[in-house]
């Protein structure tokens, strides 16, 4: 079975190479630790704000939280994870912390608010604000820019 597909196998090998360089992968991974990273820290700073302990383990824990959560909230198949990231953070938090379940699907809720619904929020006025935005943007190819428009909207030629 393998032998037959053996030719594309070794073409798919050999081309990860210039599609793949190390450095924009390390630089990427780099950036993708920091990004979670600080997002399991400010996870931290809420777990604090509720009345945890400030200490390198209540951060080091709350790093755990959010990222585990959220392969947790990833596994779930939902957009964005709602309910598996919640869930799952209430249960870590109530069992490494001992915070009450209340208090912990405040902490779960708040950090879900400035993780991700702010940045959805941020994203859905940058749509609705998206042909103003191009508006006085130079060298924007107007055509494309407007086949996002709802259908009826008129186009620039």
């Amino acid at each position: 079975f393998v032998r037959k597909f053996s030719d594309q196998l070794y073409a798919i090998y050999e081309s990860s190479y210039s599609l793949f360089p190390p450095s924009p992968r390390l630089s990427s991974l780099s950036l993708g630790i920091i990004a979670w990273g600080t997002s399991g820290l400010a996870f931290g700073v809420v777990l604090v704000g509720f009345g945890a302990p400030m200490t390198w383990e209540t951060f080091f824990m709350a790093v755990f939280i959010f990222n585990i959560s959220t392969v947790i909230g990833a596994v779930v198949a939902l957009p964005g994870g709602l309910g598996g990231f919640e869930g799952s953070a209430v249960f870590w938090v109530v069992r490494l912390f001992g915070m009450s379940t209340a208090t912990a699907t405040a902490s779960a809720l708040v950090i879900r608010f400035c993780t991700l619904w702010l940045n959805v929020a941020i994203g859905f006025v940058s749509f609705l604000l998206w042909h103003d935005l191009l508006a006085g943007a130079e060298n924007v190819d107007r055509k494309s820019a407007l086949a996002l428009e709802p259908p009826g909207q008129p186009t620039v030629d």
